[in-house]
């Protein structure tokens, strides 16, 4: 039976590796090592010499997947691999077996490694001689690399705990999964602002494989601020000071009706406070619901979330906000909402013009998200009779506790 050694066993015994290493790329000053993206599922080949002593092969991992690589020597070299992860340090070698001890491959021999990547990032494979550079062999060599097992999917109810926004991974603090809106208007727009130093991003998918992430910030001008007054009589005030810190989504829907999938994350430390704003939505029949499902991620357990659902410029909609769970208000303005809720609003205003705000209608809604539940927020007219659009907006106070 092969040894299978997870990444996360073997710090200290890959000292051996690190210092071999090391030792190599002292010897190689002349002659840096040759760096190639390698994908799973394919077979490479290279040469180590006394002048190229390593060759690093470089690829994306995802947490709970796990590899198979093998090495094989020929002309005389005795393989040695080793995996390194995104800090640069060698954590796991072929020549270290399941029990600890050391053992390195004959010349012509193949090196086996199998390991299971911890978290998501950029990793690479090491592939060297036995020794490294005090061994003595040399020769070409076959690198079989191939992914034996996909991690399990992430629950429904829970953000995954990073997410990928163009070449960077990134920590996630929430995600909205929207029902179908390919036939109710020309796009969305997602802007979201950090508070606090939260520095966000946001990605949108709609499982066609693209994955859009923001490019551009929310940028608003010296005339345009957004204010909220929240439940618990705070207000806050975003202004074009607020632009460093924030990100702005254009989509346009295809042909195929499917839900999407926003995930908002930090650039930097998962703390501190983000508005979310979601316009181009719409009620668009009589009856109909859109469902959104908000899921916490992982390190933003217990964070209080404030939603609300306003009817967009000569919109006959009446807003209504249902939750699985939390407190939910129909009519924000008026006395029937309860006192934890009663008078929270938002509104952007671009000089002396209000663009949109809280009307005494519109709905709101406050829940806090516990680590494993994911909370659908149904919305609709309170009013079936009438329909249009509608802007959701969503404010996320991250817990101190993650």
């Amino acid at each position: 039976m092969v040894p299978r050694p997870r990444v996360r066993l073997y710090a200290c015994l890959a000292c051996l590796l690190i210092a071999v290493c090391t030792g190599v790329a002292a010897a190689q000053e002349a002659d840096s090592a040759t760096t190639t993206v390698i994908l799973p599922g394919t077979e490479v080949t290279g040469v180590i010499s006394a002048g190229a002593l390593f060759d690093v092969w470089q690829f994306e991992g995802r947490a709970g997947e796990e590899y198979r690589v093998e090495m094989t020597g020929a002309d005389g070299l005795a393989p040695l691999v080793g995996l390194r992860n995104s800090t640069g340090d060698i954590v796991v070698a072929s020549n270290i077996l399941a029990d600890g001890s050391i053992a390195d491959s004959e010349p012509n021999g193949s090196a086996l490694l199998l390991f299971e990547i911890p978290a998501d990032g950029s990793y690479a494979l090491i592939t060297t001689r036995a020794g490294a550079s005090t061994g003595t062999t040399t020769g070409s060599y076959t690198l079989r690399f191939d992914l034996v097992r996909q991690p399990e999917p992430t629950p429904d109810t829970q953000a995954d705990v990073t997410f990928r926004c163009g070449g960077d991974v990134l920590p996630a603090a929430v995600a909205l999964v929207v029902g179908d809106q390919s036939e109710k208007g020309d796009g969305l727009t997602v802007s979201v602002f950090g508070l606090d130093g939260f520095v966000p991003a946001v990605r949108l998918d709609q499982g066609d494989g693209q994955a859009p992430c923001a490019d551009e910030s929310a940028s608003l001008t010296p005339d345009e601020w957004f204010i909220a007054s929240l439940p618990n009589n705070t207000e806050i005030t975003i202004d074009d000071s607020n632009n460093e810190a924030s990100a702005l989504l254009r989509h346009e829907f295809g042909d195929t009706p499917v839900p999407v999938t926003l995930t908002i994350g930090a650039r930097d430390a998962l703390s501190g406070a983000l508005v979310v704003v979601v316009e181009g939505l719409a009620i668009e029949r009589e009856g109909d619901t859109d469902a959104v499902k908000i899921q916490p991620g992982p390190r933003a357990r217990s964070s209080t979330v404030t939603v609300w659902m306003l009817k967009d410029g000569f919109s006959r909609l009446d807003p209504l906000i249902a939750l699985a769970d939390g407190l939910a208000c129909a009519d924000v303005g008026l006395r029937t909402c309860d006192t934890a809720l009663r008078g929270a609003s938002v509104s952007l205003h671009n000089g002396a013009e209000t663009v949109w705000q809280t009307d005494r209608l519109d709905s709101v809604g406050r829940l806090t998200l516990d680590e494993l539940a994911g909370v659908e927020a149904v919305l609709s007219s309170g009013n079936p009779r009438t329909t249009g659009g509608y802007t959701l907006v969503i404010y996320v106070e991250l817990s101190a506790e993650h």
